[in-house]
């Protein structure tokens, strides 16, 4: 029996191959940073050098606005979440060496600069926006409220604390139910929101102001207004008749918490003798 041996010769320039100061300078990518909560930020270099033997890497570190340095445990990673300060401009780059392959001393790279990242705190809410704003049952219409709000008498330090978006909500205020959301943005706005299908006789409402900030940070709700709707739909719509009808022996059935059975003999117009009001 004869045997063949295949011998595979590997490229001596290979991804297997540490990185010279040349090839570090030609495939140079970018640096992402982005704040990720309140307290810190999400260094991403994935970018950076996509193509290089990592393990090549001596060491990492992160170096933020030109002082402070962090170092990755690991030389393979290419992503690091660091603690900031709110309300700071931040540049960001990365400092590798790398072992040299010509076998001389390490090779020291540094990555540009990444854009400018500045971090904030959570929103800050105006506590006395409920006395800035115009908010209550349209007229002649009590099942929609209309809001009239300036976004500089919802929010307090809109420099430091950011505010994307500004949400309208209605919540029960017996249960904390959200029942209604209307996004409304970051500018003035007058909203009228229809409730019809979603108010309930004698329930009270809680109108909040939802402040968003930027992605991984809690919102924060401000009180507005709370709105009771103690009214009756069908006395509503009687008084909107031209007379009021006369009945006789009226008498009223509770049937569960939030209805009643009325029943009374007609004495005048077109009335049927029984209804059931909710």
């Amino acid at each position: 029996m004869r045997l063949v041996c295949f011998v595979v010769l590997l490229d001596s320039v290979s991804s297997h191959t540490c990185p010279s100061l040349e090839d570090l300078h030609s495939v140079l990518g970018d640096v992402k940073a982005h704040q990720v909560n309140n307290h810190e930020i999400y260094v991403d270099w994935s970018r950076l050098w996509p193509d290089i033997n990592w393990a090549c890497a001596v060491t990492v570190k992160v170096i933020v606005n030109g002082t402070t340095s962090f170092a990755v445990p690991f030389s393979d990673q290419k992503f690091l979440a660091i603690p900031v300060e709110p309300c700071q401009t931040l540049n960001v780059i990365i400092e590798a060496e790398f072992d040299d392959p010509n076998g001389s001393e390490a090779t020291r790279v540094q990555s540009v600069p990444s854009l400018e990242t500045k971090t904030f705190r959570p929103p800050s809410g105006n506590l006395n926006a409920q006395n800035l704003i115009s908010l209550d049952f349209v007229q002649g219409n009590l099942k929609s409220f209309k809001l009239d709000a300036k976004f500089d008498d919802l929010v307090l330090d809109k420099e430091c604390s950011k505010v994307t978006n500004v949400e309208v909500v209605l919540v029960k205020a017996i249960n904390g139910e959200e029942i209604n959301h209307s996004s409304v943005g970051t500018s003035d706005f007058s909203l009228v929101v229809d409730i019809t299908k979603l108010l309930e006789t004698c329930t009270t409402y809680n109108v909040i102001a939802r402040l968003h900030g930027i992605t991984g940070i809690k919102p924060v709700d401000i009180h507005l207004k709370t709105l009771t709707t103690n009214y009756n739909n069908d006395i509503q719509k009687a008084e909107n008749l031209e007379y009021i009808y006369k009945v006789e022996n009226l008498t009223v059935e509770i049937i569960e918490r939030n209805q009643a059975r009325l029943n009374w003999n007609k004495t005048e117009g077109d009335l049927i003798g029984q209804t059931i009001l909710k």
